[in-house]
């Protein structure tokens, strides 16, 4: 009798923060056949959530335990703090090993975010969104990613299921704070017009102490 290959079980990643922007996303995810977990305060938003098919941890740290990759979409920056390093932040679970962070934060609290995950051996992925509650719930969000290669590579199944174009602008954590911030201070020229276009003139324009509009060059580090 023939041998058939099993299917790799579908990915199964936790989402911290279903309100406004977060129910959309679960939503999305959800529909693209990502087997997803929930953990959010209120519970009037981990209901809807558990009603479209989501299961729920409830904390952050038990959604950790669980799974390798967690989506998080938080209120503020010390939302953000709370949840990844506080007393049942994803810090004290091992299982986790890509930390998607879509809030806009600023440069300084993503990278504090990150010092503290990659002693436990987790990485953290940069990834601040644009598009709102409509881009999100139809899965073309524009995102701009930074951090270790490694947990980029495993972010990007939920990136792909939520973007039209995710770019990866580096390693840095903050980097992709920091060029969003450019690219609003920079006027409605994001998302960029063309597929192949990017960020890259922002990055190299702080590289030089200052910020520059998205739209002036292309680069290779673009998801499509």
């Amino acid at each position: 009798m023939a041998q058939h290959a099993k299917e790799p079980p579908p990915l199964e990643a936790g989402m911290i923060g279903v309100g406004n922007i977060g129910l959309q996303m679960a939503l999305r995810l959800m529909e693209r056949g990502l087997k997803l977990k929930v953990c959010d305060r209120n519970p009037a938003a981990v209901a809807a959530a558990v009603e479209a098919g989501a299961g729920q941890a409830a904390s952050p740290a038990e959604l950790a335990e669980r799974c390798a990759v967690i989506l998080v979409s938080m209120p503020s920056a010390a939302a953000s703090l709370e949840v990844a390093l506080g007393e049942r932040g994803v810090v004290h679970r091992r299982a986790l090993k890509a930390y998607i962070e879509t809030s806009t934060l600023g440069s300084a609290v993503a990278r504090r975010i990150a010092d503290g995950l990659a002693p436990q051996g987790i990485g953290f992925v940069d990834a601040p969104v644009s598009g709102g509650r409509v881009g999100a719930r139809a899965g073309v969000l524009a995102i701009m990613t930074s951090g270790p290669q490694a947990a980029c590579e495993l972010a990007r199944p939920v990136l792909d299921a939520l973007a039209a174009r995710v770019f990866h602008l580096g390693e840095r954590a903050g980097l992709a704070q920091i060029a969003k911030a450019s690219a609003s201070a920079s006027g409605p020229s994001w998302p960029p017009a063309t597929p192949r276009s990017s960020p890259s003139t922002a990055v190299a324009g702080m590289r030089h102490g200052r910020t520059s509009p998205w739209t002036r060059c292309s680069s290779p580090a673009v998801w499509s």
